[in-house]
């Protein structure tokens, strides 16, 4: 068992952000969620924020300011990886939790050089760097990647109870989501019901790399990246694609 320790954050800029720390749900204002991760740096040696947003920037693509390459392999049919209808996967600059983000960690930093000691959680896309980190998931994306795997669809369970009810119920046939981590989540107000199962998740694939089960991060910073499950030839399908897109060897 790693002696790190794993939060999954829902960031969210017009209501209160959902966490979940292996144990219990939570949710936050800005202000208390601020000092909440100030709080746990004080308290851990080493901890992995795993946050449902934006983090990284770079600026020698097509569209460095509006689309990243990983959104776009995500939106191409010709990758082989386009995701469906209910499976948002929008330009990093058209998502509304961009500020909240800012706030809260300093990212996306808009900068050509990236100046890690600025910030109080350093950005990592390996294991071998996590120490007081952060690390961008896409729960949504990971959920439709484990439908792949076994077979099922995700539909939009933001916007229908039953959606929501329906893909937990498959997510604990598979082993994702066990029937108490169920229970709390509909413990807690129907607005933030979808939320937890998005931190629950953000913690759940933070918490499946660092202990070497089946997820791995997708891309990097120049590419923008994505915590999520293993799938047959996606690296190599995402390895292919970014060579388009960026204008340097990386």
């Amino acid at each position: 068992m790693s002696d790190i320790r794993v939060i999954g954050i829902d960031p969210a800029p017009s209501k209160k952000s959902t966490i979940y720390d292996g144990e219990k749900f939570e949710h936050k204002d800005y202000a208390s969620l601020k000092k909440y991760l100030s709080e746990e740096l004080e308290k851990n040696k080493k901890i992995l924020i795993c946050w449902d947003a934006p983090l990284s920037f770079y600026l020698n693509t097509k569209s460095p300011f509006t689309k990243r390459v990983i959104e776009k392999f995500f939106t191409k049919k010709i990758t082989g990886f386009k995701t469906p209808k209910g499976i948002s996967i929008r330009p990093y600059s058209e998502c509304s939790h961009w500020t909240i983000t800012q706030y809260i960690l300093g990212y996306p930093y808009i900068r050509p050089i990236y100046p890690a000691s600025s910030h109080s959680f350093n950005l990592v896309f390996d294991k071998a760097s996590i120490n007081k980190s952060v690390t961008e998931v896409h729960p949504a994306l990971a959920m439709w990647i484990w439908g792949k795997t076994n077979n099922f669809e995700i539909k939009n369970y933001k916007k229908n109870i039953d959606d929501l009810d329906e893909i937990i119920d498959k997510l604990i046939i598979i082993n994702v989501v066990d029937k108490q981590i169920k229970t709390k989540i509909y413990e807690q107000e129907v607005k933030y019901q979808a939320d937890c199962l998005d931190a629950y998740i953000a913690w759940k694939l933070g918490n499946d790399w660092i202990n070497g089960t089946d997820v791995e991060i997708l891309g990097g910073n120049k590419t923008g990246s994505f915590l999520l499950p293993n799938y047959p030839n996606l690296k190599e399908k995402f390895d292919e694609f970014k060579k388009q897109h960026l204008s340097d060897a990386l």
